[in-house]
Parts: C-alpha cells; sequence; structure tokens
C-alpha cells in the first residue's frame, strides 16, 4: 500500500507493540460488524486492544501499584514468570530514561524492539507500529488541544496540562523512522492526562461507511488519508458523542520487530 500524503509529510507522535484484537463470534451486530470490519483488529487504542507501553506497568498516571497487580499486568502481556521482576526493572529504566513517554508511547523504534525482544510474547502475532500525524495538521492540533486543556481546566477549576505520549512526541517536530510499511490511518483521539482512544471505540463503522462509502481494509485500518479525515472531522463533531478530546488522522505504520 502507497502512503498518500507521502510518509515524509508525517511526524512521530510515538511507537508501540500492539496484539491485534479478535472480537468474540457471539458479539452484538454493532460490535465489530463483521460485514466491515475483518478480524484481527489492529488499533492504537488500549481500550481494545492489549499495548505496550501499558500504563499500569509504566507507573503511570498513578502511584505505583502494588507487585501483585504488575505481576498480574505482565502476565496479561504474556512475559514469561521468569521474566516479570526484569521487565518492571526495565520499565522503570525506561521511564527514568525517556525511552517512554507518559506511559503510553515508547520514544524510539529501538525501544519498541527491545520491550519485544526482552519479554515477549513472541508468539502471539504482536505488531511494531509507528504513529505519525501530518506535519501540515501540527499546528492546528496544538491549538486544538490549547483549547481542549483551557474548557476542561475551566470546567474542573484547575489547571490542566497532563502529559500524553503522542503529545510528548509531536512536540520535538521528528519524522517517523524509516524502514517501515504503511499499513493504513486510524483515527484517534488525544486529550491531556489520558491515553488514546479509537473512532473503533464508538461503533461508528456502519454509520461512517453509510455516511462517507467507507471500505475498510482487513484488520479495520482506513485506506486513504481523504477517508481518515472525514471520520475524524465526524468525531471531533460534539454532537456525535465521541470521547472528548482532539480527534485526527494518524498513519500507522508497521516495523519489522527484529530491525
Amino acid at each position: 500500500m502507497l502512503c498518500e500524503p507521502p510518509i515524509e509529510d508525517f511526524l512521530a507522535g510515538g511507537y508501540l507493540l500492539a496484539r491485534p484484537y479478535a472480537p468474540p463470534d457471539d458479539r452484538h451486530a454493532g460490535f465489530f460488524p463483521p460485514d466491515l470490519v475483518t478480524p484481527p483488529v489492529i488499533t492504537a487504542s488500549p481500550c481494545i486492544a492489549t499495548l505496550m507501553p501499558d500504563g499500569l506497568l509504566f507507573g503511570w498516571p498513578s502511584p505505583r501499584p502494588e507487585r501483585e497487580d504488575l505481576h498480574e499486568a505482565a502476565a496479561d502481556w504474556g512475559t514469561e514468570p521468569a521474566r516479570r521482576d526484569a521487565l518492571l526493572a526495565w520499565a522503570d529504566a525506561a521511564v527514568r530514561d525517556e525511552r517512554v513517554r507518559a506511559g503510553d508511547a515508547f520514544a524510539d523504534l529501538e525501544s519498541a524492539r527491545e520491550c519485544l525482544r526482552l519479554f515477549g510474547p513472541a508468539d502471539q502475532g504482536v505488531r511494531v507500529l509507528g504513529l505519525g500525524l501530518r506535519r501540515a495538521d501540527r499546528a492546528d492540533f496544538f491549538a486544538a488541544l490549547e483549547r481542549e486543556s483551557a474548557e476542561l481546566s475551566a470546567r474542573l477549576g484547575t489547571t490542566v496540562n497532563g502529559d500524553n505520549g503522542l503529545v510528548e512526541g509531536l512536540k520535538l517536530d521528528l519524522p517517523l523512522a524509516g524502514g517501515g510499511r504503511v499499513l493504513g490511518y486510524e483515527v484517534l483521539d488525544v486529550a491531556l492526562c489520558e491515553s488514546r482512544h479509537s473512532w473503533l471505540c464508538h461503533g461508528l463503522e456502519r454509520e461512517m461507511h453509510r455516511r462517507f462509502d467507507l471500505h475498510l481494509l482487513p484488520g479495520g485500518l482506513i485506506p486513504a488519508f481523504a477517508k481518515a479525515q472525514q471520520v475524524a472531522a465526524c468525531c471531533d463533531d460534539a454532537t456525535v458523542g465521541c470521547e472528548p478530546g482532539v480527534w485526527r488522522a494518524w498513519v500507522v505504520v508497521e516495523y519489522d520487530a527484529l530491525g
């Protein structure tokens, strides 16, 4: 698949490890409708897929949980019992060395690959992904975030300007790592003090198909940037009822696990 616009037009938000999600066969008709979405679903939303970095293991946003809870999170990811303490130590060091941003995005491709190599799981179809925002949309994205922060601060009566891994990555104005292949586009909600939501979290597949004649790629990604922009504008409309935040079209790039 070719990237349009060219991959060079996108800025890196961050990198992650994603285990694609297989919805249950007995799901109701509106949950990943099988005539529109071919699983397993490739997504950057922790609401749907099992992802690394994981906010629990990487200490964001709450204080460090109990060791038993951390081991349970490591087990859910698929790390072997003998390697779980090593994963916790590696996660602490990665946060300290700023190889992980805000607990939900690797700062660089090699950190993602290292985490997968050391702590698995190697046999569950994990994908090494990069997320990028079009450079031309960067200024508007940060302006929208500033408006969201001001509105939320006014509602809560306190200043809200918390971290988010993709936001921190975009601040550096860096290109995505080379050597990847574009899988498609995902419409993601990025909000301060929260991780990502996907448009897929809201069961809008049939509505977007009706409005925009949207046909998804196998795995649920959007094949064309212009279509992803249409979906993002819809999700960004408060009357649609999606999660608050800034909805934009992000390119999803896959990298070889071994480099």
